[in-house]
C-alpha cells in the first residue's frame, strides 16, 4: 500500500468505534509517518532546517507507538493488567497537541522565508535559553563548557535577527525583543507587525475549530497536572467500561492530531 492510500485509509478510520479500532488507525499512522521520514534518527549531512522537521514526526511516531502500548493494559507485579490509564496516555496525547501546533507554527504556517527563518530562529533561541536555567545547577566542568558554548550561540542567533532585513521592515521590533525574553517564538506576521499567540490562538491559526481545540487542550491539561479531576478519573478507570470510553476518546483527539500534521 503506497503513502497516498495509507492516508486515504487512515482518514476513513478517523471514527473507529473501538479501541481496538483506533489502534489499528494508530498503528496505519505510524505507517505513513514512517513513508514520511527520510530516515530514523539524525541526519549528519543536509539542511539543519529539514532535518529538525524530520526528526519531530519521528518524535510523534515514538509517542504513538508509547500510546498504543498503553492502551493495551498496564504490569503490575509482571501481570498484565487488563485496565487503561488515561492520566498517562492524556499527558501524552497534551505533548502531541503541542507538539503538532509548533511545528505548524514554525515550519509550515509562515508564507515567507524571512518570516519562516525568523520563528524557526526564536524556536531555537527559545529551547537553548530554557537550558540556561541549569548553568547554576549543572556544575560539572563539562556542562559548564556547553553552557558557555551553546550562550554564545544565543548571542549570535539574536545578533542574526537583529540585522536582518526583516527585523528593519518589522513596525513593532519591540514584539520580537519581547518574545526573546520571554522564551516564546509563536506569533502572527499581519500588517508588518508581529502579534504574539498563546498556545491557544496557535493552535486557531492552522484551522483547528476554534472553540473545539480550546476545550481539548484544557481536558488534556488536567492529566498533565495533578489535579482533582485527574484523581477521580485514575480511580474511575478500575469500573468496568469507563477507561475504554475515556481512552477511545483520547485516541480520537490523537488521530486528529496526526492527521492535521500529515496534511
Amino acid at each position: 500500500m503506497n503513502k497516498e492510500q495509507n492516508i486515504k485509509e487512515l482518514i476513513t478510520r478517523i471514527v473507529a468505534p473501538t479501541v481496538e479500532e483506533k489502534i489499528l488507525q494508530l498503528t496505519l499512522i505510524n505507517k505513513v509517518l514512517y513513508e514520511l521520514s527520510s530516515q530514523i534518527g539524525p541526519s549528519v549531512r543536509g539542511d539543519v532546517y529539514k532535518n529538525n522537521a524530520n526528526l519531530i514526526c519521528q518524535m510523534i511516531m515514538s509517542k504513538n507507538a508509547h500510546i498504543i502500548t498503553s492502551a493495551k493494559g498496564i504490569y503490575i507485579n509482571n501481570k498484565l493488567q487488563e485496565i487503561i490509564d488515561p492520566t498517562v496516555i492524556g499527558v501524552v496525547v497534551r505533548n502531541v497537541f503541542e507538539t503538532v501546533v509548533m511545528f505548524h507554527n514554525v515550519f509550515t504556517f509562515h508564507l515567507s522565508q524571512e518570516i519562516k527563518t525568523l520563528v524557526y530562529d526564536l524556536w531555537d533561541i527559545s529551547g537553548f535559553l530554557y537550558r540556561q536555567i541549569f548553568k547554576d545547577i549543572l556544575l560539572s566542568p563539562e556542562n559548564q563548557i556547553k553552557q558557555e558554548q551553546e550562550l554564545k550561540m544565543i548571542k549570535s542567533q539574536i545578533e542574526k535577527i537583529k540585522s536582518s532585513n526583516i527585523y528593519s521592515k518589522i513596525k513593532n521590533p519591540e514584539a520580537i525583543d519581547h518574545l526573546i525574553r520571554s522564551k516564546e517564538y509563536k506569533f502572527l506576521f499581519k500588517d508588518d507587525k508581529v502579534i504574539p499567540l498563546s498556545w491557544q490562538e496557535a493552535a486557531n491559526i492552522i484551522q483547528f475549530k476554534q472553540n473545539q481545540m480550546k476545550g481539548i487542550y484544557t481536558h488534556l491539561s488536567l492529566y498533565a497536572h495533578p489535579s482533582s479531576v485527574s484523581v477521580v478519573q485514575f480511580g474511575q478507570m478500575f469500573l468496568e467500561g469507563y477507561n475504554v470510553g475515556l481512552t477511545g476518546l483520547q485516541l480520537l483527539i490523537l488521530s486528529s492530531l496526526n492527521i492535521k500534521f500529515i496534511v
